[in-house]
Formats: C-alpha cells, structure tokens, sequence
C-alpha cells in the first residue's frame, strides 16, 4: 500500500516511478488500487466488521447502493491520502521544529500546546499542494474576472502564508490559532480524515519530544518531487535519548 501511495502521488519522482510512460503509470497504479479494494468490497458486503471498510463497502445514497466509482473513489482516498499526507506533516514537520529549537523546546515542555502545535506544523508543511475546482457562476474575485466552468487551481501552502490570516505567516508559531488552519481545505471540501490526522501526528510528538535530549540535522534533506501530495524522503539526524525512554 505504501508503494502503491509513493507512485500515485509522486509519479515525477524517479526514485518512485516504475519506469514507463506518466499516464501508462498512473493508470497501472490505479488499476492495481482497485482490483485490490474490489476484493475488500466483496468480502464485506459478505462479511461486514465494524471496519470502515463495511462502512463504504454497504454505503447506501438515497436507499440505493452507492454508485461504484464514487465508492471506488472513497476507497482509494481514505487510504493514501490519510497516511502519506500524515507522515509527511510528521517528517516535514521534524525539520521545521529544527530549523525552530525554540518552538521545538516550547512543545515539549506543554503538552496543553499539542493541538495548536500539530496545527502549526500542517499550516507550515501544506503536505497538499493544490487542488482544481471548477467555477460553478461568474464572479469577479481582486479584479479577476472568472467565468462558470472555469478551473481554478488551490494553492495551499500560499493559502497556509497568506498575510491577511496570518500576522507572521513565514514564522513558525506553535501557539498560533489553530482555527485559522486551512492545510485541510475548507467548508463542504474539508479534508475527510481532519480529526484522524491531528491526533495522529499530535500522539506521536507527545512521545516523541519527551524523550529527546538532543537531536540534530547531519545531511541534506531530499524532497519527493511531487506537485500535488509530498513531503520528505529522507531527513538524515543524530539524536541523543534520555534515560527514561525505552
């Protein structure tokens, strides 16, 4: 699942290609995701758990099941976007606390501060890059004029920097107002897994940062190329533990 995440979401990465055409590859990815939820479908409509999987699996809109590519399409999200987005606020965000020892420090010690802090660091990393909407009327938007039918890219990480939110939108601030996130998107297209992810990334620096009495960058990081979903592939450090962690 991993692999099969890296290539849907990194296809101009060629540490994550297969090798082949850009759309070829797409496609295969695609296909493999699929045939392999196909097969969880079939087994919980037969065999429904308390899963989530059972949840979509016997989805029903309007008292008829739900239509098979929008089912198809709730399954490939769920999976990909909710873990790759996730572990790239936790690799991203690692640097970021220490590029920011300060912040780093005031997390650790505050526990009260988690949830504005794992806030901050989807704001500072925007794991998404961008999304396409499509103008459903005219409207004129800072003296641009867009028309109905217009595709509109959403950038977030110059959303997640914008001045008239942010008051110092290139400083990381772990104590900023988590209300103003918009990391997650917004309104009826609010990332679907929010909540899961925040105390995903909020459980794991909890754990994390106590332990730490000393950690350092000692090489380079390299990025995912990747325009839509990314983050690190790999952030080399050099950590001293304290005595009381295992």
């Amino acid at each position: 699942m991993l692999k099969l995440t890296q290539e849907i979401f990194g296809p101009y990465d060629p540490d994550l290609q297969r090798g082949g055409d850009f759309s070829q590859e797409i496609l295969g990815t695609t296909m493999e995701l699929s045939q392999y939820f196909t097969e969880i479908v079939e087994d919980r409509r037969k065999n429904p758990t308390d899963d989530l999987a059972s949840v979509l699996a016997n989805a029903e809109i309007d008292g008829k099941p739900m239509d098979p590519l929008d089912q198809m399409s709730y399954f490939i999200i769920t999976p990909t976007a909710g873990h790759d987005t996730t572990a790239a606020v936790l690799g991203a965000g690692l640097k970021a606390l220490l590029d920011h020892p300060d912040q780093l420090a005031l997390w650790r010690d505050n526990p009260d501060l988690d949830e504005s802090a794992t806030k901050e660091l989807m704001r500072w990393v925007a794991p998404v890059r961008h999304m396409v909407r499509t103008a459903t009327e005219d409207v004129e938007l800072r003296g641009k004029k867009i028309r109905a039918g217009d595709n509109l890219a959403l950038w977030y990480p110059a959303a997640c920097r914008d001045p008239e939110v942010y008051a110092n939108p290139h400083t990381l601030n772990i104590q900023n107002d988590p209300k103003k996130n918009l990391a997650f998107g917004y309104g009826q297209h609010m990332c679907l897994g929010m909540h899961l992810a925040v105390m995903e990334v909020s459980r794991f620096y909890r754990e994390l940062l106590p332990r730490l009495n000393e950690i350092e960058c000692i090489g380079d990081p390299q990025w995912i190329r990747a325009n839509f979903v990314g983050g690190l592939k790999s952030l080399p450090v050099r950590s001293v533990f304290n005595s009381a962690s295992r």
